[in-house]
Formats: C-alpha cells, sequence, structure tokens
C-alpha cells in the first residue's frame, strides 16, 4: 500500500466517522424536543398575522408517545357545549418542525419555539406552515372560528 493510498483509506474513515456521528444527533434533538411536548397544553390564545381572534378558547392540544407510536389529540368545546375531536399521528421533520397526519384532509405541518429553549418550561408557540390550499380554513373550522387565509399561531400552556 502507497503512502497515497493510506492517506485515502484514513480520509475515507474520518469521513464515514462524521456522517455516522452527525446522523444520531439530530435525531436525538428531535426526540427530546418531542418529550417535551408529551403531554396535554392548553390553547390560550389564536392569532392570525398580529391580530388576536380568540382567548381561552376551550381547547386542548394533546401528545403522546406510546405503543402506537407518536400522536396527538386536538380538542375543542364550543360555546354551546358541543366537542370536537381531531387526532392522528405525529411525525418529527426536522429541529422543532412536526406534521399533524391524521385528522385533516392533508397533513398540517407546524414549527414550533419555546419560550425559554434551554429550560424546563411551560410555554410553547406553534406556527402552522402548512401551505396548502385550504389548510388555514380547514383548522378554523375544526375549532368553529373563521378567518382569513393568513398564517396561524397558537400559543400554548402546560397543563
Amino acid at each position: 500500500m502507497t503512502r497515497r493510498d493510506a492517506q485515502l483509506g484514513w480520509g475515507l474513515l474520518a469521513a464515514v466517522l462524521l456522517v455516522l456521528s452527525s446522523c444520531d444527533g439530530g435525531g436525538a434533538k428531535r426526540d427530546a424536543q418531542y418529550q417535551r411536548l408529551v403531554g396535554t397544553w392548553e390553547v390560550r390564545a389564536l392569532r392570525q398575522g398580529r391580530v388576536v381572534l380568540s382567548r381561552d378558547l376551550n381547547m386542548q392540544l394533546t401528545f403522546h408517545e406510546g405503543t402506537e407510536g407518536r400522536t396527538y389529540r386536538l380538542r375543542h368545546v364550543s360555546a354551546s357545549g358541543d366537542t370536537t375531536t381531531v387526532a392522528g399521528p405525529v411525525s418529527l421533520l426536522g429541529p422543532n418542525t412536526l406534521s399533524m397526519s391524521g385528522g385533516f384532509s392533508r397533513p398540517m405541518v407546524w414549527a414550533f419555539t419555546f419560550e425559554k429553549p434551554d429550560e424546563l418550561n411551560d410555554t410553547v408557540q406553534f406556527s402552522l406552515e402548512s401551505r396548502w390550499e385550504g389548510s388555514v380554513q380547514e383548522f378554523l373550522s375544526a375549532i368553529d372560528r373563521s378567518g382569513t387565509r393568513q398564517r396561524i399561531e397558537l400559543d400554548l400552556e402546560f397543563q
């Protein structure tokens, strides 16, 4: 084996190790972020753009991880007492991004941000990232609200 072959071999080994070590890091971070979401959250505010459409919506968003995998349940009780529940699987798409892929005609993609990312805290903000036609209206109708086509933001508080 020549010196050049040895250098190529070591370079290839270093590249493989670098790729393998970075593969778990992103997944582990997403897993930890999801674990922070597991539980029931009360939706405290619904905004479109800079306008607060509603506060104290009587709406809860629950994230669960169990034998059926990762799931969510959105439960809303209207002023008349009618209960609407939307539920389905959750997929982690990337850092601070998840997809609620059941309960709606197409997946709802949300970005989420914790108030204090490096600490345990009880508040998180969700922003609807889905860009398919009708995603905003479909979400709003599920919770008995109306609005425009502007982006939706939810302020959640852990219960």
